[in-house]
């Protein structure tokens, strides 16, 4: 089982989980870059999991419009891609995988499950929490077999 799995947005995160292996990426800044990084990575029968998004409280009509643009292009690539689509809610995941709104514990986590990946991006100095979310939105994907 091959999955490629998100955490949307510029800050978020894209991850693969195979064959008992993860590896995982920061957020491309563009979206030939993203389909490009997918395209790389997938398989005949891969599955795209991905965050499905929402608007947050206090959230600008922009910001929630490019957010919603962008998430929706991930079904879009996955149909273009011939991939299996699968869109988890964030409060599903997380309560599966123990964790809360907290992202320095998606990050202990994704540590703990994944200590052979390496959260903290190139240039920077501590760890991501959207590299570490879409490492364990692909392993709730995996336990679930999404």
């Amino acid at each position: 089982m091959q999955i490629i799995s998100i955490d949307p947005g510029q800050k978020g995160g894209i991850a693969l989980l195979a064959d008992g292996r993860a590896q995982a990426f920061p957020m491309p800044g563009t979206v030939t870059q993203i389909v490009d990084l997918i395209r790389t990575l997938a398989t005949p029968g891969c599955t795209l999991a991905v965050e499905r998004s929402q608007p947050m409280p206090k959230q600008g009509v922009t910001s929630v419009f490019t957010y919603g643009q962008h998430y929706g292009g991930f079904e879009a690539i996955a149909a273009c891609l011939g991939l299996r689509y699968v869109s988890i809610r964030p409060t599903e995941w997380k309560k599966a995988m123990g964790l809360n709104s907290d992202k320095t514990c998606s990050i202990i986590e994704a540590e703990r499950l994944f200590p052979e990946v390496e959260l903290i991006p190139q240039g920077c100095r501590k760890p991501s929490d959207g590299i570490a979310e879409a490492l364990l939105i692909g392993e709730y994907a995996r336990r679930n077999r999404l």
